[in-house]
């Protein structure tokens, strides 16, 4: 199998087999041509024209009078039919990414010189595919408020869309996901594709990259049931198209500003304190047009982020007396390791202090607020943001039936944050990211088109320390030993100062690269009533992940030796210290192979069926250093295989078949009414991240601890780590794959009606239902069987061993929801979006590694089924774009130009909260579980009791007896919800010559209205039932100038 994956060999696959499919960046139009009383007119001609750069397609109608052209750029297109003896019928349609746009003709008899022209229009519906989700277009990305310019908060617009878990430290390094949870699936399961090919990582299918809104023409959002050709993810597929040239040159020039000035204060802030500074400025712009006329076009895109943002810090810090000696405000006595007595009046002469003691002193800030008061010291830190991105992109025709383009992409990012209120460490995390792809798209014949494209993503990141602690001689000039000498990681030990704020440092240094070669193809064919298309996609996996864990040390100052924790530093006596011996590193490697055949079957007039399979096989991860350790769960959680030997730790799972099966009917003669059903099997791809935590086993990430004879303390700051004293974990503590680890997959199915109301409103309702089987999870092992007195660590079923983390595929959920949408397109005045979805979403696991389920019996995990972590019941998002007539009069000018261009738009969004799980203080268990209550009563307070103080009813929870499990289960509490208004109002200035200058001010939560965060949910602790804090920004202002040219 091995050699069969290997690239040659799949090339020369694709030269002889039909090839695959990607992610869809173009759109379809078809249609029948008949005559006036509905007789089929086979050999008419359609000619095809795309209105910004002329070129042109023509293609003859088939026995049954049909006709298709697939590939096509998104965009404005003139359709024209005819043949000898019948009038010419004109019609002119705007077609959007991944569309099958219907444009059927009726010609008239008459002479074909004779021309009937159809005022231009878009396709309400769909009427040929079944299909769950929406196109979100160029003016709804343009203009609707977007806090952070971001394109995908426009994903929640659409039903069945809801908002995911977000906030992750994964996401600050490995890049975010687009937010989503589409239809019940985690936002780890969606799939990011830029005109066609992937932009996102392996490690979390995140992406860093933010395609600027002014050079989006339009994406797609696929939420489910979606066909053969779509695969790897059973979440969202979000297939984005960047804009392209045209015959005329145009542009964008934008710039974004905000500061704190703008802001309302955060709702638990201080009445006088101060607001956080901030300053934000985004700009940009984007410049399109010919290279050669109706041949080569260009589009250029740069947008850039320069962001500081502060952040308050509050603590105590050694005082002036202490770092002189001086004690004497302590009423502990100062002990003096050297002779066992007590040091007269707490005062140690400075001839006893340690050099090291001193030089770790100075990077510790003293007090500003005053030497007694509690905290004694404020400060702030500067947390900075600058980030760059490019796009461009050429279009090329080489001849009628050949279109060539390529496109690539930079992002280049820089985030700094002190750490701790001595800043000592600034963390850097720069990034470097890149994309690209070339595409050919063919006609190999009057019903044959072809698209090859390859692409290659790679995302790269170094997480780093620098600042006043950090740097060749640092440590080593104030006389410490023992530290890394490295150039590169040089720098101040993390010093511990029990009470006290000490020197924060980094605890590792990190290093990633990850890269996805992509190569696809996709061949169609048009026969009669059927379109038929069949082929594979291949990507290769690399992902390089360094990690340095510790390489400064750790030093602990407990006050166990003298005291007091300031006395011990000065001195030069740690309790104990530490460092990383071992640095694990990933080389991880997989190939990805899928393969597809789809049959869009129109079975009948009004009934298109369609119809697919889908196999993908993802090679078994391995690394190419042979670092990825697993466990033996049969044999004691023997570690195997030997360090440094290549060999799989799970068995491959080739049995991924993949079937849909969907329907599109009109029941009446028109198209205005279709109804859909239809259901499938979609594969998750592995996230990486889960298994590359395999390469933190022994030997390669382990750590060295020292500690003191507190009888006679031997270990001192002139040699913290003294050779041939480190002891390694006795305990340790190991991570194991399952050997039976499974590929996810989700089986989902739908039902819909859509129904077209007036020349531009669209209604429709649905139910959808899945259930997903094989989710990734990872629970501890080797945990006493039941709860009880006694040792943990004796009552584990194997005693020399720790923590046996083991991640498996047995999780599950369900999904279950009421989507509807009302939309009103744009008609020249004003539009409207509405999306309603009414779901549930339950399960026993979110992830492996994000959103976590901690379970009260991992030997019973079915008890641990509940509403998911991401779970919202209700969603509703009403969006609209309102240009607001000019008022009536005979005014001059001026005024005149004062009173119109006005433009108001806004996205309400109304969201229920997340779910909440009870759970109990301390280890009442004695299990390693999390202890959960019993709840004796409901615990729900009506809306009209709630309070922050009280914001469920606390008296419901009892604490279970001791080694017993609560009742009480996951999730039967419900978070606070969400309203939020954002709003935004321009003012256009026309300039001539297709000019304007556009002024916006936009408003993120324009009526300030507090998001709250969850509760405190720990019975016994002193917030359990309390809310103090907020999980959304209060109101933010945004102004900002575009010129459109």
């Amino acid at each position: 199998m091995n050699k069969f994956m290997r690239l040659p060999v799949w090339l020369l696959v694709w030269l002889v087999a039909v090839p695959s499919a990607f992610a869809q960046s173009t759109g379809t139009i078809l249609g029948t041509v008949r005559d006036g009383s509905g007789g089929v007119l086979p050999g008419a001609s359609v000619t095809i024209v795309q209105a910004d750069t002329g070129w042109s397609r023509t293609v003859v109608a088939d026995a049954q009078g049909n006709y298709i052209v697939p590939n096509l750029n998104i965009g404005t297109y003139r359709v024209t039919a005819e043949i000898t003896g019948f009038e010419r019928l004109v019609q002119s349609v705007g077609l959007q990414v991944g569309q099958q746009a219907r444009i059927d003709f009726a010609l008239r008899v008459g002479d074909v010189t004779d021309e009937v022209t159809v005022i231009g229009r878009s396709v309400l519906i769909s009427t040929d595919d079944s299909t769950l989700g929406g196109v979100i277009g160029q003016q709804q990305i343009a203009e609707l408020p977007l806090d952070g310019r971001n394109f995908a908060q426009l994903a929640h617009l659409l039903p069945g869309v809801n908002a995911g878990l977000t906030g992750s430290a994964v996401n600050q390094l490995f890049g975010s996901g687009i937010g989503i949870s589409a239809l019940g699936q985690r936002d780890l399961d969606n799939k990011i594709t830029l005109d066609g090919a992937p932009l996102h990582n392996s490690i979390n299918n995140a992406t860093r990259f933010l395609p600027s809104l002014d050079a989006i023409q339009e994406f797609n959002v696929q939420t489910g049931i979606y066909s053969a050709e779509f695969g790897g993810q059973s979440g969202a597929q979000v297939n984005i198209a960047l804009k392209s040239g045209a015959n005329d040159f145009r542009g964008t020039v934008f710039h974004f500003l905000r500061n704190d000035r703008f802001d309302a204060r955060n709702f638990f802030a201080e009445p006088d304190a101060p607001k956080l500074p901030l300053r934000r400025n985004q700009f940009g712009g984007v410049l399109s047009g010919p290279i050669r006329q109706n041949r080569t076009f260009f589009m250029v895109n740069y947008e850039g982020l320069r962001e500081r943002r502060s952040t308050p810090n509050l603590g105590n810090v050694p005082t002036s007396a202490m770092r002189a000696g001086d004690f004497s405000a302590i009423s502990t006595p100062i002990r003096d390791p050297e002779t066992g007595g007590v040091f007269p009046g707490n005062q140690i002469p400075s001839s006893r202090f340690s050099p090291q003691g001193v030089g770790l002193l100075g990077f510790i800030p003293t007090p500003n607020i005053g030497e007694t008061a509690q905290p004694n010291f404020r400060t702030s830190s500067e947390n900075t943001d600058t980030w760059n991105q490019m796009f461009t992109r050429i279009d090329h025709t080489l001849s009628d039936s050949h279109r060539l383009f390529g496109r690539y992409g930079y992002s280049g990012k820089l985030v700094t944050f002190p750490r701790g209120l001595d800043q000592t460490t600034i963390e850097d995390i720069p990034t470097r990211d890149q994309n690209m792809v070339i595409s050919l798209r063919s006609v190999l014949g009057a019903r044959i088109f072809n698209e090859l494209k390859v692409s290659y993503n790679r995302d790269s990141f170094r997480r780093r320390a620098s600042g006043p602690g950090f740097g060749p001689g640092i440590a080593t000039g104030i006389g410490l030993t023992g530290v890394t000498t490295d150039p590169a990681l040089e720098g101040l030990p993390s010093v511990g100062v029990a009470g006290f704020a000490g020197i924060t440092g980094l605890a590792f240094d990190q290093r990633m690269v990850d890269a996805i070669s992509h190569m696809a193809n996709n061949f169609s064919y048009s026969r009669g009533t059927h379109f038929i298309k069949t082929g594979f996609d291949l990507q290769h996996i690399r992902q390089d992940i360094g990690t340095t864990r510790n390489p400064r040390g750790v030093l602990s100052f407990t006050g166990q030796v003298t005291g007091h924790s300031v006395a011990d530093l000065l001195l030069g006596y740690p309790q104990t210290s530490s460092r990383g011996v071992g640095s694990p590193i990933t080389e991880l490697r997989q190939w990805r192979t899928h393969f597809y055949v789809l049959d869009d079957w129109r079975i009948a007039e009004r009934l298109t069926l369609n119809l697919g399979l889908r196999y993908e096989y993802n090679s078994v991860v391995t690394d190419r250093g042979g670092r990825l350790r697993s466990v033996d769960f049969n044999d004691n959680f023997r570690l195997f295989p030997e360090p440094g030997v290549r060999a799989p730790l799970y068995s491959p799972d080739r049995n991924n078949f993949a079937p849909r099966v969907g329907l599109a009917f009109r029941p009446f003669a028109s198209d205005r009414t279709v109804v859909r059903a239809g259901g499938g099997i979609f594969y998750n791809v592995p996230i990486l991240n889960t298994l590359s935590v395999a390469a933190s086993n022994p030997p390669f990430d382990l750590q060295e601890s020292f500690s003191t004879n507190l009888l006679a303390p031997d270990l001192r700051l002139s040699d913290p780590f003294p050779s041939g004293r480190g002891q390694l974990p006795a305990i340790l503590n190991l991570i194991g794959i399952d050997p039976d680890y499974q590929t996810s997959y989700n089986q989902a199915w739908m039902t819909n009606i859509q129904q077209a109301v007036g020349s531009d409103w669209v209604v429709d309702v649905g139910y959808t239902g899945s259930r997903a089987v094989h989710i990734d999870q990872s629970f501890n092992t080797n945990l006493p069987p039941s709860p009880g007195p006694g040792a943990l660590q004796q009552r584990r079923p194997v005693p020399t061993i720790g923590n046996v983390r083991r991640i498996s595929t047995d999780g599950f959920s369900t999904y279950h929801a009421l989507l509807s949408r009302i939309e009103k397109r744009f008609n020249g005045r004003y539009s409207v979006l509405s999306s309603y979805t009414l779901s549930k979403t339950l399960g026993i696991s979110y992830a492996a590694n994000i959103g976590g389920i901690t379970p009260q019996d991992p030997y019973n995990l079915r008890a641990e089924k509940g509403p998911l972590p991401h779970h919202r019941k209700h969603n509703l998002v009403i969006s609209g774009i309102y240009l607001i007539p000019g008022l009536p009069g005979d005014r001059g000018a001026v005024v005149g130009h004062l009173l119109s261009g006005w433009q108001l738009n806004s996205i309400l969004t109304f969201r229920s909260g997340l779910p909440l799980t009870i759970t109990t203080s301390g280890n009442p268990l004695n299990n390693g579980g999390t202890a959960r209550p019993n709840r004796i009563c409901d615990g729900r307070l009506p809306a009209g009791e709630r309070t922050l103080q009280r914001y469920f009813d606390t008296s419901c929870f009892v604490a279970a007896a001791p080694f017993t499990f609560g009742d009480s289960g996951r999730g039967i509490l419900e978070g606070p919800g969400e309203v939020k208004l954002d709003v935004s109002v321009f003012k256009n200035f026309a300039l001539g010559a297709g000019r304007r200058l556009e002024l916006r001010f936009e408003a993120f939560n324009a009526t300030n209205t507090p998001s709250f965060g969850n509760p405190g949910t720990a019975l016994g602790a002193g917030t359990f039932g309390q809310i103090n804090s907020t999980k959304a920004t209060n109101r933010e202002l945004q102004l900002a100038v575009k010129l459109y040219f």
